[in-house]
């Protein structure tokens, strides 16, 4: 029997489905997640960003940010509008608005906690979660903050869950 390109197309298929080939799936946590900065926050800086895949939860439940200074007090807590199934969210931190000076997350770890009133979440482990920071510039922008140019990224690392 010769093998034509669609028998193997085929045969391909057919070895990926006997070997258990399985999709990018979501991973299933519970109500609370910490998302932390794999390394210290920069010793100065103007502004931040948290690069996060929004999870997919109960439609009804609503979904809560919450970003934690160093000591623990809460530095911002918002309602997180997101879009549903993992849609690419960025949240954008500067002096003057909720959360206030950046300057007191300096040289320290940030925990980026989201928080469902009811049910799971469900977060797709293998994107790129993780902190950005900005000095001001003459470029202009929000803030005076180049929001394309970080001058540093730091990795996001799963904590706390409960």
């Amino acid at each position: 029997m010769r093998i034509t390109p669609i028998r193997g197309l085929i045969l391909i298929a057919l070895l990926l489905a006997m070997v258990g080939c399985k999709p990018n799936t979501a991973q299933k946590l519970p109500h609370w997640v910490t998302f932390q900065s794999e390394a210290k926050a920069p010793a100065q800086f103007d502004a931040w960003s948290f690069y996060w895949l929004a999870p997919v939860y109960d439609p009804e439940a609503r979904l809560e940010a919450i970003i934690l200074q160093p000591d623990g007090k809460e530095y911002c807590r918002f309602i997180a509008s997101t879009m549903p199934g993992g849609g690419r969210m960025r949240s954008d931190f500067l002096k003057g608005i909720p959360g206030g000076d950046p300057a007191t997350l300096a040289g320290d770890t940030i925990r980026f906690v989201l928080h469902v009133n009811h049910g799971d979440m469900f977060f797709y482990p293998h994107y790129r979660y993780g902190f950005a920071f900005y000095t001001k510039s003459d470029s202009g922008g929000v803030g005076d903050i180049d929001w394309d140019k970080p001058f540093r990224f730091i990795p996001a690392v799963t904590g706390e869950t409960r």
